[in-house]
């Protein structure tokens, strides 16, 4: 987890992505597949955890009529400029619809999960943008990684193991000279 995101911020899948100025041209062009709401946020401001849950988990219910495209404004400031905005504007097209701005109250919340976003996807269906969004793994997939891990250890060869262990001791300076030692042999 990166610093500031312990406790914190919800992590991307399903249909929901994080998008940085490398992509976003593509992101855009992608909206012209199917519609794309987007989230400026800041992950590290725990201000912003709740609608970021609430509009991940409301697009994901969706089933990839929508994407939602979470873009870090702290550290893509090129995007934000664009935008000019903080909130959650939708692209369809390319084109962007604003839908909210800065924090929504709970009620304007609901109302965005509940009526803006299947909006969105009818404006987007009237438009000709009808395209699926590709699913991107489990949002909760945390566990699944740990249970990776854990399943990864049963299966590390034994010459292998002593780096194995140095390495999740992080110990990776003794680690890599372990695996030097098995390069080798």
């Amino acid at each position: 987890a990166e610093p500031g995101q312990a406790g914190g911020a919800p992590a991307p899948g399903g249909y929901v992505i994080d998008t940085t100025e490398n992509t976003f041209q593509a992101m855009v062009q992608t909206s012209a597949t199917f519609p794309i709401l987007l989230l400026l946020w800041v992950p590290t401001d725990d201000r912003l955890f709740d609608m970021a849950r609430q509009l991940g988990d409301a697009v994901n219910q969706l089933n990839g009529q929508i994407q939602l495209s979470r873009i870090d404004i702290a550290s893509n400031s090129s995007i934000a400029q664009a935008f000019q905005v903080q909130g959650a504007p939708a692209l369809i097209n390319g084109r962007p619809m604003p839908i909210l701005q800065g924090l929504p109250s709970a009620e304007e919340m609901q109302q965005i999960v509940d009526t803006v976003i299947p909006n969105l996807v009818a404006a987007a269906q009237q438009a000709g943008v009808t395209g699926s969004a590709p699913y991107s793994g489990d949002p909760n997939s945390d566990a699944a990684n740990s249970a990776s891990a854990a399943g990864a250890q049963e299966q590390v060869p034994p010459e292998h193991q002593e780096a194995y262990m140095l390495a999740q001791q992080g110990d990776y300076a003794g680690a890599a000279a372990a695996y030097e030692k098995v390069l080798e042999a």
